[in-house]
């Protein structure tokens, strides 16, 4: 392929050959399996420090919380 060929070119010629998207798969390997419901129960939390930048007054916090 010539390495100055545009993406709109590249499509063209991917759609004319018949290869412009990958091939569906009719059973997936893993199925799609949906989450467990659990009863809230636990609680946890990460807080972390984040670095004072010299243009700010005051330190900032990153948190996360998992139910």
């Amino acid at each position: 392929m010539h390495e100055a060929a545009s993406r709109s070119a590249v499509s063209r010629l991917l759609r004319r050959h018949g290869i412009a998207h990958l091939p569906v798969e009719a059973d997936p390997a893993t199925p799609h399996k949906p989450f467990k419901l659990y009863e809230p129960d636990y609680l946890h939390m990460d807080i972390k420090h984040l670095p004072k930048m010299p243009d700010e007054a005051e330190w900032r916090y990153s948190k996360r919380t998992i139910k």
